[in-house]
């Protein structure tokens, strides 16, 4: 779970300490929230993945969809809780170490907020090592590299998904012979993990999934593989009477899909 910081090197995880005063490292479950109703409980399955160079915001809208967002920012650092001098609506961080931290920000955008009063602090509680099932799933998945090479099981691992789909399979083997070298840059969406119990697409969706292990696997609808070498594969996608079929590269080396959705939106701040 922690490999995605040790190999991105956004991140050094905190030792474990009892000072309060830490900056948050780590993922951390919001645990609760007080708003205008007072404190409630597990409101959200919502996660804040901090490092040193950005904060990530991972939320489920269900337990089959999430998001990952960099709503906040910033680097989410210890602040202390009383207000800055120079900007009193800043988001504040305390009570802060490896285990928990506690956020605070000001309301100026939700109105009528169920939750939020408006014009008023929210007070959001996080801690490590809290996960939903659906949390559990998703982090075990993104924040590790992908897994070696199983021949009895090659269809579980890592894979990118290129922007092309051919209409038959003659044609992926032409595209592929007069492009040997081809390569398209990660989106950090374009990611799924296969694993024996689940499929997971990085642009936000887990689903539980049937599979051999090497023909096909089932989310719903069976998808049938067929392999064109031992990395490289065809998943016919079929809409109607119509069957594409899109191209999937095996993922070999060690950086995580969260270290790539994170370098990626970094890379789009800068432009």
């Amino acid at each position: 779970m922690n490999r995605f910081f040790t190999i991105l090197a956004l991140v050094a995880i905190m030792p474990l300490c009892h000072a309060q005063t830490e900056d948050p490292k780590g993922v951390y479950k919001m645990t609760g929230v007080v708003g205008k109703n007072g404190v409630i409980n597990n409101s959200m399955d919502q996660y804040k993945v901090c490092t040193d160079s950005i904060t990530l915001t991972v939320f489920f809208r269900s337990k089959s969809s999430f998001s990952i967002v960099d709503n906040d920012k910033q680097v989410l650092k210890y602040t202390g809780k009383e207000p800055d001098a120079e900007h009193p609506d800043k988001i504040r961080i305390f009570d802060s170490n490896a285990e928990r931290f506690t956020l605070q920000w000001f309301n100026k955008t939700f109105t009528n907020h169920t939750v939020f009063s408006e014009d008023d602090w929210v007070t959001e509680y996080y801690a490590s090592d809290e996960y939903s099932e659906s949390g559990k799933v998703l982090f075990d998945a993104i924040t590790n590299p992908a897994p070696a090479y199983d021949k009895a099981n090659p269809l579980y691992g890592h894979w990118h998904i290129f922007n092309e789909q051919f209409d038959e399979i003659p044609d992926a083997k032409k595209f592929l012979k007069e492009n040997k070298n081809f390569n398209y840059p990660y989106t950090g969406n374009d990611i799924c993990i296969i694993t024996p119990s689940h499929f997971i697409y990085c642009g936000g969706q887990i689903s539980d999934c049937k599979s051999d292990g090497k023909s096909y696997f089932d989310i719903n609808s069976k998808w049938d593989i067929h392999w064109l070498s031992k990395d490289i594969l065809l998943v016919a996608r079929k809409r109607n009477r119509i069957t594409d079929y899109e191209l999937w590269t095996r993922i070999t080396d060690d950086v995580t899909p969260l270290s790539r959705k994170a370098s990626k939106i970094m890379n789009n701040k800068k432009k």
